[in-house]
């Protein structure tokens, strides 16, 4: 095997760690706080430790995982001010690439896209499809983010740590939220079609608003664990 194969080999080995994490995580089976073993994870997907640690160094990277002392990574833990603070950012800058998103009269090729983003969503709604309105949803505030046409407000958004938050939520989600959410996006995505800026923003600021509620709903549910998968892992 020539060296290009054994990259991408290495590679899509390296690929199937992030996954295998990045769905454990979303299903509840590792809890924020919680130690992630090279060798569980050697051996749950069938590879070699040279491509478990490449894996973990990309997840640490994009802040899924966190290094501590004594351990080799365990899943970022949020608090409730991070979530706030997190949240406040999220809105003014969502908020804002929506409202260009709908000013901008040259978006009309972007608009099938958020018209079939929306389907999708409504679809895993309705089939009460968690995977699928997960990834839709990421695809419906991607989407948005680039109509905008600010390449900047993307890696600002980035340092909200919002992807991490949506996988470790994930567990939570349910039908009724699926479908509250969906009915919201519609108003988002009509608001852009119909090149209302300020109705755009408005919704899009709601909307957000309503998701850092849910954080803060959760409360022992979800920041408890954290701390007691902490101490869980002092005491292996």
């Amino acid at each position: 095997m020539n060296d290009m194969l054994l990259d991408v080999a290495e590679r899509s080995a390296t690929d199937v760690v992030v996954k295998y994490v990045r769905n454990a995580i979303r299903r509840g089976d590792l809890l924020p706080g919680q130690r992630v073993r090279e060798r569980d994870l050697s051996d749950g997907c069938g590879v070699g430790r040279s491509a478990v640690r490449e894996a973990l160094m990309m997840l640490v990277a994009e802040g899924t995982l966190v290094r501590e002392p004594g351990h080799s990574a365990v899943v970022r833990r949020f608090t409730l001010e991070e979530v706030w603070a997190h949240h406040q950012i999220r809105e003014a800058l969502e908020g804002l690439a929506v409202r260009l998103s709908a000013a901008r009269p040259d978006q009309a090729r972007f608009h099938e896209k958020l018209r079939r983003i929306g389907l999708r969503i409504k679809a895993a709604a309705e089939a009460d499809d968690k995977e699928g309105f997960l990834e839709a949803n990421s695809d419906f505030h991607s989407a948005l983010l680039d109509m905008s046409g600010n390449r900047f407000i993307q890696s600002h958004v980035d340092l909200t740590r919002a992807s991490q938050l949506r996988l470790q939520s994930a567990r939570f989600l349910d039908r009724a939220g699926m479908e509250r959410s969906h009915r919201e996006h519609e108003e988002i995505i009509l608001a852009v079609l119909s090149g209302d800026p300020d109705f755009a923003e408005a919704k899009m600021r709601e909307h957000i608003r309503g998701t850092r509620r849910i954080f803060l709903q959760m409360g022992e549910a979800f920041y408890s664990e954290a701390e007691q998968s902490e101490s869980d892992n002092q005491s292996d």
